[in-house]
């Protein structure tokens, strides 16, 4: 990866099948969040707001998309389909490192946009 850590992009992928996707990531904070929809904001001021669908996945504890607030850091992959995004993963990196810190074991791996380590305690 040339010039530090991805904030954004977009990128296509071949499937299983052999069709093509275009897919997005982002990591950035959470500006507003709910049921059906999520809008996140990196630190360079991108800001994009996904769809959020029964089948994307949701990492932030056992809460789902519910869990989820308002100025948490996350990482969102998702579906670009007709200029429409449709978040595929979302991974709360601040319930994530609660959740590590509460079962002792220590701070989380640095989140991608705050270029720190990667080493678990």
């Amino acid at each position: 990866m040339m010039g530090g850590d991805v904030l954004h992009g977009v990128f296509t992928v071949k499937t299983p099948s052999g069709s093509y996707v275009t897919e997005e990531t982002q990591v950035g904070t959470v500006s507003s969040v709910s049921s059906n929809s999520i809008t996140v904001k990196s630190a360079d001021g991108y800001s994009q707001t996904y769809a959020v669908s029964s089948s994307t996945v949701v990492d932030s504890q056992a809460g789902g998309i519910g869990a989820v607030a308002q100025s948490d850091s996350v990482r969102v992959t998702a579906e670009t389909q007709s200029g429409n995004e449709t978040a595929t993963s979302i991974v709360d990196m601040t319930k994530i490192g609660a959740s590590r810190q509460a079962f002792g074991l220590g701070a989380p791996p640095a989140s991608p946009s705050t270029g720190g380590s990667n080493s678990a305690a």
